[in-house]
């Protein structure tokens, strides 16, 4: 283990401590390791492969209720009158879509301050400067002419990196009530 894989075996081995004369491991939180701790005792996991395994646990209850937590940002709380907030209809709003990390250098998308994206800059925008600001706010994929979005129904639908651009704008928005012409996807 390396990093802070190795304070998270301390905090599981020896809990959290403070010493102000070297570095401690009070700044990190300890559930994770405490979570580890109790899964090796429990499946007899040596403690870094328990660290493991609540990991990708975690990870894999994260991708069982994402679906969920982006309908309930774009909807709203309230589900029993959520889908009217959705004017455009839900096949007809993206809500999540596709960038490229080595185009992007600030794209860390596990990051919910850095995961983010805007129909305003053309799909596939791409600039020799990967920290400038309309590079890397563009929606970019390296398919040939277009990328994948998800939108609000489930569904995931190749967009046309040629769409007419009231038509992307429209389809980024939940509740302008803009027609989305056929054959623009």
């Amino acid at each position: 283990m390396q990093w802070d894989g190795q304070w998270y075996l301390e905090i599981a081995a020896k809990g959290c401590s403070y010493d102000p004369r070297r570095a401690s491991r009070v700044a990190f939180f300890p559930l994770y390791p405490l979570l580890g701790k109790a899964v090796a005792a429990i499946t007899g996991l040596e403690t870094g492969w328990a660290l493991v395994l609540v990991s990708h646990l975690a990870l894999l209850g994260a991708f069982v209720l994402w679906p969920f937590y982006l309908q309930a940002r774009l909807l709203g709380l309230d589900f029993r009158s959520s889908k009217d907030r959705v004017r455009d209809g839900l096949s007809n709003t993206f809500l999540a879509g596709e960038d490229l990390p080595e185009r992007d250098a600030w794209c860390s998308w596990p990051q919910a301050n850095n995961a983010h994206g805007t129909c305003a800059i053309p799909p596939n925008f791409t600039w020799n400067d990967p920290t400038w600001w309309p590079n890397t706010w563009s929606f970019r994929s390296n398919h040939p002419g277009g990328l994948q979005f998800g939108f609000a129904d489930g569904s995931v639908r190749f967009v046309r990196q040629d769409i007419e651009r009231e038509v992307y704008w429209a389809l980024a928005n939940r509740a302008g009530r803009e027609p989305v012409p056929a054959g623009n996807e």
